[in-house]
């Protein structure tokens, strides 16, 4: 299984964020005509891991998930729903090792008025 398929179920089967954002959760790029809320995920960097002995099978990809709504209260939640979805990937998925935040910024779109937090992991897994 990809990470990316890992991620996406895992953001859709949890009850708690889904109650939130419904079934809109997106790969790379929502449509134009998404409805808020709603998150987009997508791979920023591979994060593959060598040895001297080549390609150790080993991947830490930095992956963002950006979290859209159209109040800051309600993304915010958005972000702790999705931070503690990931976070239990590990106990779902026996190919995924650890999943740590390495970052998150407010901001606001003043065209569209949604606020936008995206929020990056690095995920440790074993490719198969």
């Amino acid at each position: 299984m990809s990470i990316e398929k890992a991620i996406y179920d895992g953001l859709s089967a949890d009850v708690a964020l889904t109650a939130l954002i419904g079934g809109r959760v997106y790969a790379v790029d929502a449509p134009q005509e998404a409805e808020l809320p709603h998150i987009v995920y997508f791979k920023v960097s591979p994060g593959r891991q060598y040895t001297h002995d080549g390609d150790s099978n080993l991947q830490t990809p930095r992956i963002q998930v950006s979290c859209y709504s159209e109040t800051y209260e309600g993304v915010k939640g958005i972000v702790e729903k999705v931070i503690k979805a990931l976070y239990g990937l590990p106990a779902t998925n026996a190919n995924v090792q650890a999943v740590f935040v390495e970052g998150e910024q407010d901001m606001f779109d003043y065209d569209t008025s949604e606020y936008h937090v995206p929020v990056d992991f690095i995920i440790h897994y074993r490719e198969v």
